[in-house]
């Protein structure tokens, strides 16, 4: 459990370094570089727009809790990048990790099997 933990916070870690520096990582290997405006727009739409929206409709309507509601919505959104972030880290690190067990070859499969 603790190690999940500890993972889960370095990812979360990496993710506020990666998010700061302009997403490299999600840009590289979710979205192609033919595809930069649209992801762009979806991390626009994640941080800013989906909230704006969301917050506009609540002032309009005179929601009393207008600001739960878009917290909650921002903290969803943001929270969705970061599930995406960490199902690309995890399958990349799970790639890695077969290609490595493949590269030891039979004698290294078997010490790998026994271990």
């Amino acid at each position: 459990v603790v190690y999940g933990l500890a993972s889960g916070l370095v990812i979360g870690g990496s993710f506020v370094g990666d998010t700061w520096q302009g997403s490299p990582l999600l840009k590289r290997y979710c979205f192609s570089n033919s595809r930069e405006i649209l992801f762009e727009w979806t991390l626009f739409t994640a941080y800013l727009g989906l909230p704006l929206i969301v917050v506009c409709v609540c002032l309009l309507t005179v929601t009393s809790n207008s600001w739960e509601i878009t917290l909650l919505t921002w903290f969803s959104s943001v929270a969705a990048l970061f599930v995406l972030y960490s199902c690309t880290i995890s399958f990349f690190e799970t790639k890695v990790c077969m290609a490595l067990i493949s590269s030891l070859g039979e004698e290294g499969q078997k010490n790998w099997k026994t271990f």
